[in-house]
């Protein structure tokens, strides 16, 4: 499309969307229509329409600050807008027909604390608060939480506070006082999950680029991609660096459902941005055998043509579509100097686990690409893995298992680990000292942030494999 073309569609997307009705919102437009807000108690919807025809969706939860739905992408069609729009017109409808933060009260066994929730759900319809509470014991407290925003622990639980918090880390974990519980003190209880959250709006998460250690020659400005699942919502994070490897433009759309489409728009956005990218790679949860992506994470993946050839047709540029877990590894790898052998395991909640080998300063992709997919490991465990890695006792058995047998088969000289229920490793390494004699086992690291290290190696496999 000419820029002409692309200047009239977006001045009549823009009228488009003020004639449309959105129930339970209120419409604002600043002075030079640049700017439309759809906005109620419980969320704030931005459009932006910025130069270039560049037009950006945002929506934030106004009760706990958090941005839920990130979309930005340039004027093509009005076909493809329009469809864009609806998609965030019916995200709208459900944020706005329920409670935005969700409060989960856990004791030791859930009794004590169904009828104090009940009280405070009575309380949040009195007035009008946006709170929904549910109770849970504690048993179940880890997996129950991942779809809770704030977690108040009983007093009798209150010593596995610090626990919580090590595990809960992106979620606000709070004590409730025994007078408070003793009295089911509802009001005091609201304040106190009020003031945290507004705490947890002003926090700012700064993102510590990664250092690259060893030699690695990028000659040109590269793309990398990165999708991953959180909550409800699919992450794109996305990342420009140039051939010194710093961070030129990093960004991410979060949505629902992400598709082959939106992964298009990213990139064109990128390279409207930056003309000469030269490489672009994408990183991705799945099997990646020979240009074929079977992923869990995206809609429209599974296409009868290898991906690759797909895009780099499309761009006519060369693209690297990878295992995320394979680009964590080589990211990990490359922001060291000490190692030439290493394994990163990454055990999600409620989910298979997946590992990147580096041998001998090599990633291993064996024969279909199935080099550490150890979801196939045959392990002699209590209960299947996926009912186990719902707990942190559960995922210590899955993953010391799991690090033995890679130790068994491949002897690295060191041990990565990412799992959010494990916050600390020496009690995996004394599970594991019991399946093997400890000088056998490696160092073991576990890291917080393991989309630094896939956005990194990402880069690093898209301009070395090309």
């Amino acid at each position: 499309m000419d820029d002409f073309l692309s200047d009239i569609y977006t001045i009549l997307f823009a009228k488009w969307i003020l004639l449309q009705e959105v129930p339970d919102f209120e419409t604002k437009v600043n002075e030079d229509y640049t700017e439309i807000h759809f906005y109620n108690k419980h969320a704030d919807i931005e459009i932006v329409f910025n130069p270039l025809n560049i037009i950006e969706f945002k929506a934030t939860n106004t009760q706990s600050g958090e941005t839920e739905y990130y979309l930005h992408f340039q004027m093509k069609t009005l076909n493809h807008t329009m469809k864009l729009f609806k998609e965030l017109t019916h995200y709208m409808k459900h944020i706005g027909e329920s409670p935005t933060i969700k409060i989960l009260l856990c004791c030791s066994g859930g009794l004590t604390t169904s009828y104090f929730a009940m009280k405070m759900n009575e309380a949040s319809k009195l007035m009008s608060l946006p709170y929904v509470t549910e109770a849970s014991g504690y048993n179940n407290l880890y997996y129950v939480a991942q779809d809770y925003d704030v977690v108040l622990l009983a007093p009798q639980i209150s010593y596995l506070h610090a626990k919580a918090c090590d595990i809960l880390k992106d979620k606000i974990v709070l004590n409730v006082p025994p007078e408070v519980f003793a009295k089911y003190d509802v009001k005091a209880i609201f304040t106190l999950v009020k003031e945290s959250l507004e705490i947890k709006k002003n926090q700012s998460d700064q993102k510590i680029p990664l250092p690259v250690m060893l030699d690695v020659e990028i000659k040109h400005k590269t793309l990398a991609l990165s999708i991953f699942r959180n909550k409800q919502s699919i992450h794109v994070a996305y990342r420009v660096y140039d051939k010194n490897q710093e961070i030129l433009l990093d960004n991410e759309v979060i949505k629902p459902i992400v598709n082959l489409q939106d992964i298009c728009d990213i990139i064109d956005i990128a390279r409207l941005h930056y003309p000469r990218i030269r490489y672009i790679g994408i990183a991705t949860p799945g099997i990646i055998d020979d240009g074929y992506v079977s992923s869990t994470s995206l809609v429209g993946w599974e296409t009868p043509e290898r991906l690759e050839d797909v895009l780099t047709e499309r761009y006519h540029l060369p693209v690297c579509i990878c295992n995320d877990v394979n680009a964590a590894a080589v990211g990990y790898y490359s922001s060291q100097d000490q190692v030439s052998s290493l394994a990163f395991l990454f055990q999600p909640i409620h989910a298979l686990s997946g590992a990147g080998i580096i041998v001998d300063n090599c990633l291993l992709h064996g024969m279909h690409n199935l080099v550490g997919e150890v979801q196939f490991l045959p392990l002699d465990l209590t209960e299947d893995k996926m009912t186990l890695s719902m707990s942190p006792e559960g995922c210590i058995e899955v993953v010391s298992r799991t690090l033995v047998s890679i130790i068994s088969l491949l002897s690295p000289e060191e041990l990565v680990l990412y799992c959010d229920f494990i916050p600390h490793v020496l009690p995996l390494y004394e599970e594991m000292a019991t399946l093997i004699p400890k000088k056998y086992i490696p160092p073991i690291t576990k890291v917080d942030n393991m989309q630094e290290y896939i956005l990194l190696g990402t880069m690093i496999l898209s301009t070395t494999q090309n």
